[in-house]
């Protein structure tokens, strides 16, 4: 029996690996505005964060006024061309058949766009899986901001308490989202995430493969 009642997957570097869209939308961003582009490792680096601040460490000096305009950028880029580019990790599929077969809610938290994050999830075929999806709204919170489930994720499963809930991710930004809220995480060692940084963190459960996840929730 899974100790869980709602699992809470990220998106990217956990569900799907969408690092060379990602990096090619970044490229071609930064084409636009005459300057080289970082390299791909850089790029990796970053994923998980809030786009500004993706941004910010990507053009050291950029001024914030200018962030929309970078944003916009991208983002075109990325739905045009890069988001082309995305493929479940192998055993992606598995896990969520499993978490969904043993009863558990299924819902998605990231930063990335509400719809380019629902986009994505219809395009790849697991959108059928999913309870709820949350992504990146306007001004709205995002993780690790634990105003984010506050605003997204507890509206929508009003009878689950935390102790109830797990949370899967590759990077540093999850965990501490976990952490804020006294919620189970699990690091999903296949990402994009810095294996000593997350470790760090100390999530009660390490997955290296999805194929993992679900023996280690029961």
């Amino acid at each position: 029996m899974m100790r869980y009642d709602l699992a809470l997957f990220d998106f990217d570097g956990t569900l799907c690996d969408s690092s060379d869209g990602i990096v090619l939308g970044m490229s071609l961003a930064f084409r636009d505005f005459g300057l080289p582009a970082p390299s791909a490792e850089a790029v990796r680096g970053v994923i998980g964060l809030r786009i500004e601040e993706c941004f910010r460490r990507l053009v050291p000096g950029l001024d914030d006024a200018d962030l929309p305009r970078w944003i916009e950028s991208y983002r075109g880029h990325y739905h045009a061309r890069g988001q082309l580019l995305n493929r479940l990790f192998p055993g992606v599929r598995g896990m969520m058949e499993a978490v969904r077969d043993a009863g558990l809610a299924v819902g998605i938290v990231s930063n990335k766009g509400q719809h380019g994050l629902e986009h994505a999830l219809q395009s790849l075929g697991l959108a059928g899986f999913c309870r709820l999806t949350a992504g990146a709204r306007g001004d709205g919170p995002r993780k690790p901001d634990p105003a984010f489930y506050e605003t997204y994720v507890a509206p929508a499963f009003p009878g689950i308490p935390r102790q109830r809930v797990v949370l899967l991710g590759d990077t540093a930004t999850d965990l501490l989202f976990a952490r804020s809220l006294g919620l189970d995480a699990c690091f999903a060692a296949w990402g994009y995430g810095d294996r000593e940084s997350c470790l760090a963190l100390e999530p009660r459960y390490v997955a290296e493969r999805p194929e993992a996840v679900a023996a280690a929730w029961t």
